[in-house]
């Protein structure tokens, strides 16, 4: 009986190459999937540069980001229209002077008629360059020393008046105080009459409230804010008209 060569493992011919194998499998590839798989790649490719362009993208958000927040830092507790502290500086430096003791007494300033300058002069952007003017004559024309100036309110300032820089001659605190709410008062309508504004009432009622010790922060302010509302009622009381009191 003739004898039968045995096939290897696997069923391979004796004759099997696996190089031709390997060449043969690389054309078909070639032939019929090359395409695929460079078309494959490409979108690969592609999505990889939009990721990359993404990132960018998202590197320049959030460096843009942490700059609005150093300057929400930077601006915090300043008031955004005269840009002079707010009231939660005020707040602060309120009790830090009583703490001290250096604080001769308190203004709360109220503009009159704020509202009909806004309605009938101009709208709100003549509305703000009047709280604007108001704020720069409280600094250059009412401040000594280390006053402290804030918007407190929507039409409303307030001032710490150092002591300090007031201790002139043998004036009372309430005489030091009073000279100083005559002579805003006089600036301020000096402003309204070079505006017109004087022609919608618009001015100052300021209330002062002195300093004593013991006083506490909540104290003052009513006392001044009472002062204030004292005087814009008597003027109105005596002269029925929408000028504010001096």
């Amino acid at each position: 009986m003739p004898e039968h060569s045995k096939s290897p493992p696997g069923g391979r011919s004796p004759d099997f190459n696996l190089s031709d194998s390997i060449r043969r499998a690389s054309e078909n590839v070639g032939e019929f999937e090359l395409p695929k798989a460079v078309e494959a790649a490409q979108r690969i490719t592609a999505g990889i540069e939009g990721l990359k362009t993404e990132n960018a993208g998202l590197q320049t958000t959030l460096s843009e980001q942490r700059t609005y927040i150093q300057e929400l830092e930077d601006t915090a507790g300043t008031d955004y229209a005269t840009q002079i502290p707010d009231k939660q500086s005020w707040d602060t430096e309120f009790a830090a002077r009583l703490a001290s003791g250096n604080i001769l007494g308190i203004a709360v300033i109220d503009l009159a008629n704020f509202k009909a300058v806004n309605d009938n002069k101009g709208g709100h952007l003549v509305g703000d360059a009047a709280l604007l003017a108001t704020a720069d004559m409280l600094l250059l024309h009412g401040t000594r020393g280390d006053d402290f100036v804030a918007r407190i309110g929507g039409d409303a300032f307030g001032i710490l008046l150092d002591r300090a820089a007031r201790e002139d001659g043998d004036m009372s605190d309430e005489d030091r105080l009073e000279r100083f709410r005559t002579n805003m008062t006089d600036k301020i309508g000096t402003y309204a009459e070079h505006t017109t504004f004087d022609e919608v009432g618009y001015g100052a009622s300021i209330g002062i409230a002195p300093y004593h010790p013991g006083d506490t922060q909540k104290e003052l302010f009513q006392v001044a804010e009472a002062d204030m509302y004292a005087r814009k009622a008597l003027w109105h009381k005596e002269h029925g008209q929408h000028r504010p009191a001096s």
